[in-house]
């Protein structure tokens, strides 16, 4: 770090120790970040927040924990709380239609956790110099990130892709992600299954969801599904 120039607060939050011990590492490598507040839940990363100066955080997607929020509902608390506050995110999600959320939630930079040891420095420094970032592994699977050039407001969040499905498949949607099998809720909508099978693969396409275990980590962060 060149000398005098005041390093970065960071604010990390990560529901494994071993992750937290891990990043703090990476930073303190570096010299131009100070890890000023370490937080194990949204909860608890929300009340650092509220008492600690810092400028940039470093958080866990995924942190379900009973009574704390996580995923796209903690995002946006973070910019109500804090708004223009750059926040990078950790993940294991790979699926376009909740990356593009987390960019529309308000998150400056997107990585992989399978990837960070290579790329958070990377992804630290492109977000402080007021760029965004969205780890390699994930790119090869978008076919655009407008909002790597600043135009973070152009990704379109889930319940916007949401509501690019038909009615009908929407119906099917809720249906099975609340825990109908196809053939009950053909039975109950008076549609053949092979009908209700294709509007529910229709939807999964139409999100750029790949299969099932998507399919509920994205209903999950929407609010289809508990």
């Amino acid at each position: 770090m060149t000398s005098g120039i005041a390093p970065v607060k960071v604010v990390i939050a990560d529901d494994h120790p071993v992750v937290l011990v891990g990043m703090k590492a990476m930073l303190h490598q570096d010299g131009r970040w100070r890890v000023v507040g370490e937080a194990g839940s949204g909860r608890e990363l929300l009340g650092r927040l509220g008492g600690c100066e810092c400028d940039l955080v470093i958080t866990d997607f995924s942190m379900p924990r009973e009574g704390s929020e996580d995923g796209l509902l903690l995002l946006r608390r973070l910019q109500r709380l804090r708004p223009g506050l750059p926040v990078i995110v950790l993940t294991m999600v790979h699926n376009g239609a909740l990356v593009r959320g987390m960019f529309a939630a308000g998150a400056a930079g997107v990585v992989a956790k399978t990837a960070m040891t290579r790329e958070l420095l990377v992804a630290c420094h492109a977000v402080a110099n007021g760029r965004g970032y969205l780890s390699e592994p994930m790119r090869k699977g978008l076919e655009a990130v407008p909002w790597l050039d600043g135009a973070r407001s152009q990704a379109l969040s889930p319940e916007a892709a949401l509501s690019s499905l038909s009615p009908r498949e929407a119906e099917v949607v809720r249906r099975y992600v609340g825990g109908q099998s196809v053939s009950e809720i053909a039975r109950q909508l008076s549609r053949s299954v092979k009908t209700v099978s294709q509007q529910k693969n229709d939807a999964m396409r139409k999100l750029g969801l790949a299969n099932h275990s998507q399919l509920y980590e994205f209903a999950r962060n929407v609010g289809l599904s508990s």
